[in-house]
Parts: structure tokens; C-alpha cells; sequence
């Protein structure tokens, strides 16, 4: 199963509503966040067998990363295509958030428990959090450059894990538990 360790804001709806009010909800291809996709900024996607989560989360717990609790100001969007054909792949269309440099440090501490990350940025770690993506190039070229939210988005977010999908949606949280999808 594919597996994902990130961080989901304490309030989702305002990013799920946001998401649904700009081009995602009416151009959206494969993702767009809502019920079936929480939002989130990914730290890192893995593979594993189902009786191996609890015991990532226990190596989580040893190093005190499930208390990790960070107020993100997400204060820019931004449109990216990995391939560089639009009507191909798509693009996605991100959030960006500041405070890159604990971000990072607390990629490089997961990168100390998942040894084999599915996530081919591993190296060029680049956080963000999705909104949708598309292949409408209408669409696309609408939002292409990166724009100023204002104002920011500020929330707190947490440390889960959770199931993922083939695209990198978050579709469940399993732990820790008092945190539901």
C-alpha cells in the first residue's frame, strides 16, 4: 500500500472551500482536494506493508515528531508541470508555504525513518499543498505565474500518517488517532 507522512492543517475547510471557489472544482483532472482528499503538504510518500505502519509511527513517537505542531503562512500559489506539456500531464496547482527551513529539517528527520520514499523530489525536497490539478490550458495559463494570496493563509498543522493514492492525494489518517479525516 501506498502510505504518506505530512501535514494537514487543524482547520481543512478553508483550503477545501478555496480549492472549490478558484479553477479546480470546474477544470480539475485527477485531483482536487475535498472529502476524498485531504489537505496537506507531504513529507514523504512510501510503500509498505499494512503491519509495518504501527511501528513507523512508534520510530515517529521515539524522535518526538508526532508533537510537531507548526503555524504555516501559505501566501502564495503557484502552477507547476513536472513534464512540460500541460495537455499531457497536467499541472498542478500549489500552495506555498513559508517556514522552508523547519520544513526541511523535519523532511530530513523523517528521511531517517523511511529509507526507500516513493516521492521522486526526495533530494530536491519542495514543500507545498495542492489544491488540484489540470490539464485545461485555458485554465492553466490563468493562474501560470505565481500570485500573492492576500490575505495569507495561516493555520496550525499537525504530523499524521496516513493512506495515499496513485496521484499523492492524502485519503486517510491513521495516526495518530485523535486526529480523523
Amino acid at each position: 500500500m501506498k502510505y504518506n507522512i505530512a501535514l494537514v492543517p487543524h482547520n481543512r475547510q478553508i483550503f477545501i472551500d478555496y480549492a472549490g471557489q478558484s479553477l479546480g472544482a470546474a477544470h480539475q483532472n485527477s485531483y482536487l482536494i475535498g472529502e476524498q482528499s485531504l489537505p496537506h503538504i507531504t513529507l514523504c510518500h512510501f510503500l509498505a506493508e499494512p503491519d509495518q505502519i504501527p511501528m513507523i509511527w512508534q520510530a515517529i513517537e521515539a524522535q518526538q515528531l508526532q508533537k510537531t505542531n507548526l503555524f504555516i503562512r501559505l501566501a502564495f500559489i503557484r502552477s507547476k508541470s513536472y513534464s512540460g506539456s500541460v495537455i499531457e500531464d497536467g499541472s498542478w496547482v500549489s500552495l506555498i508555504p513559508n517556514h522552508l527551513f523547519e520544513l526541511n529539517h523535519l523532511h530530513q528527520n523523517i528521511a531517517k525513518i523511511i529509507k526507500h520514499p516513493t516521492n521522486a523530489a526526495w533530494a530536491h525536497y519542495d514543500p507545498h499543498l495542492t489544491l488540484f490539478n489540470t490539464k485545461d490550458l485555458a485554465g492553466y495559463q490563468a493562474i501560470a505565474t505565481p500570485t500573492v494570496i492576500n490575505p495569507p493563509f495561516e493555520e496550525h498543522f499537525s504530523l499524521v500518517l496516513g493512506t495515499s493514492d496513485a496521484v499523492g492525494q492524502l485519503t486517510s489518517i491513521l495516526y495518530p488517532s485523535n486526529v480523523t479525516t
